[in-house]
């Protein structure tokens, strides 16, 4: 199993001058075969405001499934489902989408994605976001 899966966890705690915060949940990389497979990871989060003393707990849902067409060219189709504060559904936000992941080369990645955000607050609102990210690893 753990040879074309991977689970994991993830355990964050941080604090700064407004707020502290908590973030704990798993992940997991499932290989249908070599090239196809699924990335998802879902986060239950707890947030205190330090000025208002408000607590938030909510969650967050990602998704990515990638079919790898030649080695270095990545298509794929997303979608993340959130609420960070369960008692608001002014932070309910739901998002699909596709994009394209090249490596032309080892250390350099280009990544192209659009995404569709439908929002909960007034009644629902939805938005368009197209981005364009260039990492190079060292």
């Amino acid at each position: 199993f753990l040879k074309r899966h991977k689970i994991g966890a993830t355990y964050y705690r941080g604090k700064d001058e407004t707020q502290k915060r908590e973030i704990v949940g798993p992940w997991f990389i499932l290989s249908f075969t070599k090239d196809f497979y699924l990335m998802t990871e879902a986060f239950y989060q707890d947030k205190y405001n330090l000025d208002s003393e408000i607590r938030s707990k909510g969650y967050v849902n990602t998704n990515r499934l990638s079919y790898q067409v030649v080695k270095g060219v990545i298509p794929f189709v997303a979608a993340e489902a959130s609420q960070t504060d369960w008692t608001s559904d002014a932070s309910k936000r739901q998002s699909y989408g596709a994009g394209l992941q090249f490596f032309p080369r080892p250390h350099l990645e280009l990544m192209a994605t659009y995404q569709r955000d439908r929002y909960y607050i007034d009644d629902g609102y939805f938005s368009d976001l197209y981005w364009l990210m260039l990492n190079y690893y060292l």
